[in-house]
């Protein structure tokens, strides 16, 4: 019976080298496999994170008379130092929201109430300064308005039937949202408020107040 030749066997250096391609190979696919499934996973966790990030714009409130909403929303972001965007599911995210409004000129208080989520905006409180008193200055803008309180307003479109202060004065060095810094006009506006009238005087008597119907009236300092 003739005999089998046996096969010339394969060198060991040529073997081990063999062996480390072959493994390099199968740990190359292997990392190629693992990034694109670690992208994967991480594309579907930021994913998941952007749906619960809402814009600021978003936010659910009213606004003041004369100022579109947009205008004032991208105000309230720019004083309260907010980022464009927010997680819903931040607990501190909508406090962050109501400090920024609070700290808007034209907003007198901010409720707490409201919340947001991804599918509702249920709105948040908020109450507004409302302009009493047309003051006249020398210098420009020539028309500033203030609040009950006398606090200065940020210059807006004119407002009809809003009460005058005979005469022209020193414009204010106070900032917008703070009570004017002369006494003269906020007491001017305490008493805009109270009578709501065409305009209010300063006299030697103390001030000459005309109503919308009626005689004049003169108040005592």
């Amino acid at each position: 019976m003739p005999r089998k030749e046996a096969k010339p066997a394969i060198p060991a250096a040529p073997r081990r080298r063999f062996v480390r391609a072959v493994l390099a190979v199968g740990i190359g696919l292997g990392l190629v496999v693992g990034i694109v499934a670690l992208g994967s996973v991480a594309a579907a966790i930021v994913g998941r994170k952007d749906r619960y990030r809402i814009p600021v714009a978003a936010v659910e409130c009213g606004t003041p008379d004369g100022v579109d909403r947009d205008t004032f929303l991208s105000e309230v972001r720019y004083l309260g130092d907010l980022p464009e965007t927010f997680n819903v599911n931040d607990p501190e995210a909508v406090g962050r929201v109501r400090a920024a409004l609070a700290k808007h000129p034209w907003v007198e208080f901010v409720g707490e109430d409201g919340y947001l989520t991804i599918e509702y905006r249920y709105p948040i409180t908020v109450g507004f300064r409302r302009p009493v008193l047309a003051v006249t200055t020398t210098a420009e803008p020539a028309l500033r308005t203030v609040d009950a309180k006398g606090i200065l307003l940020p210059p807006h479109r004119p407002i009809t039937n809003l009460a005058k202060l005979v005469g022209e004065y020193e414009p204010p060095t106070n900032a917008i949202g703070t009570p004017w810094n002369d006494a003269t006009v906020r007491r001017a506006a305490e008493l805009a408020a109270r009578f709501e009238p065409v305009s209010v005087e300063k006299i030697a008597a103390g001030w000459r107040v005309v109503p919308r119907s009626g005689p004049p009236l003169v108040v005592e300092r």
